[in-house]
């Protein structure tokens, strides 16, 4: 979804009008182009990290205030919030990168050498 210049032809329209948004600024006329749902392949590797994403979420809500309190503590020196720190390192301490680059070779016919 971005914004196209349309000086000439729009300098009269404002707002919506259609699946179309029209903004006027001294000079320049903007359409906004319909939004886009981009397709939803589904592949392997998509929901294996889904599931990682699931599952690190999952552990976050399962912490007590206490240790949600020092992961945010944590966070703050590196500038992330606690539930995204906490899902880096989950992701990074259960070696679940290298199970995604394991579906990756699968789907494309490669073959994983450890």
């Amino acid at each position: 979804m971005g914004w196209e210049n349309l000086s000439e032809v729009c300098a009269h329209l404002h707002g919506k009008v259609g699946d179309y948004v029209y903004r006027y600024y001294p000079g320049v006329c903007l359409q906004r182009v319909p939004y886009y749902t981009p397709t939803n392949p589904r592949s392997a590797a998509q929901q294996l990290m889904r599931k990682v994403f699931a599952d690190a979420t999952a552990a976050w809500k399962a912490l007590s205030e206490e240790e949600r309190d020092w992961w945010r503590r944590e966070a703050q020196s590196r500038r992330m919030l606690g539930p995204h720190y906490f899902q880096s390192r989950y992701i990074k301490t259960h070696d679940l990168y290298y199970g995604i680059a394991k579906v990756n070779f699968a789907v494309i016919g490669g073959d994983w050498v450890d």
